[in-house]
């Protein structure tokens, strides 16, 4: 899929037809989208009339890394096949999967979420999907005064391990009001573990916190609660377990680096060009005094000529 022509083509990777499932199931799989035309990925379900319904996509570059995906598939009365479908935008990108698996379970909240497509499980009250990201318009004219909204994760099995949940925000306008997040235990009330309420201009910031559960199965609450003016963004939702929020600290940036693989693949490929034709310009001036010296002489050469001494001889003779 390098070839330029081929811009908006596509390949797929089609599954073995598929028994009926009385029930939902989850097909569970890791992706990449590198590079600055990465395309998209599609996951699409084929019926048994052949009609094709779309269950999961990704769009755009995502880094030189891999991503966990759970895709959930519906109750099907028919025999079915699903369908991997990648999608070519441009000259440089890159799309791949692995370890595809089709488990007889319900999905589980994925370790990372980007909403890209879909909200990944998690319950809204007054946040809004915006395709890439979520967000809260906190502005007194919307919300009355006391208004929250709330973006609820799915449950989450308890671990003995430490477990550290970080995500992006975006707070803007002159008073967003408060944001805050809240672990929230299976029986209990909700505990806050982090919390923001000033505006933070056109910077998205980085933040997390560390979650302590206790066996008990849990869930995390983003709560947004109106302000004078303004909104809160949030997006790239991850949880890692076994890992101490407190040992990695990230810089504000004013656009999430997903795309630093990409761009140092484009400059690398253009100080290949910008070498050849270094190369090619030392070859030319190298071998140019040789054309012109070649260029510049006319007719025969006698550079070979060799006098004959017999000849020389007879003609002196003939003089005396």
């Amino acid at each position: 899929m390098w070839s330029p022509s081929l811009r908006g083509a596509f390949g797929r990777l089609v599954s073995y037809p598929q028994p009926p499932t009385p029930t939902e199931k989850c097909l569970t799989f890791f992706y990449k989208l590198y590079g600055p035309n990465a395309g998209a990925l599609n996951v699409k379900l084929i019926d048994g009339l052949g009609y094709e319904i779309i269950l999961w996509t990704r769009s755009g570059a995502h880094g030189n890394e891999w991503h966990e995906a759970q895709c959930p598939v519906p109750q099907q009365l028919t025999t079915f096949q699903l369908t991997f479908e990648a999608v070519r935008s441009g000259l440089d990108g890159q799309v791949a999967i692995d370890d595809v698996a089709f488990v007889d379970r319900v999905c589980t909240i994925p370790r990372k979420c980007s909403f890209e497509g879909q909200k990944c499980g998690y319950s809204t009250v007054k946040w809004l999907h915006r395709s890439y990201y979520m967000m809260v318009n906190t502005d007194a004219d919307v919300f009355p005064t006391g208004t929250t909204a709330v973006l609820t994760s799915p449950v989450r099995p308890g671990t003995t391990k430490p477990e550290c949940v970080s995500f992006w925000y975006h707070m803007g306008g002159p008073n967003p009001g408060y944001f805050t997040v809240y672990l929230k235990l299976e029986k209990g009330e909700r505990v806050p573990i982090f919390s923001e309420s000033l505006g933070q201009g056109d910077d998205w910031r980085h933040g997390n916190s560390n979650i302590s559960n206790g066996l008990v199965d849990w869930q995390i609450v983003f709560e947004g609660i109106k302000g004078t003016s303004g909104f809160v963004a949030l997006d790239d939702i991850e949880y890692t377990v076994g890992f101490d929020c407190a040992t990695k600290v990230t810089q504000p940036t004013s656009k999430k680096p997903d795309n630093a693989g990409g761009i140092a693949a484009s400059v690398i490929v253009v100080l290949l060009l910008i070498g050849t034709l270094v190369a090619l310009l030392v070859f030319y001036l190298q071998t140019r005094p040789e054309l012109e010296a070649s260029s510049g002489a006319t007719g025969f050469s006698n550079e070979g000529y060799v006098p004959d001494s017999t000849v020389s001889a007879g003609v002196n003779e003939r003089e005396e």
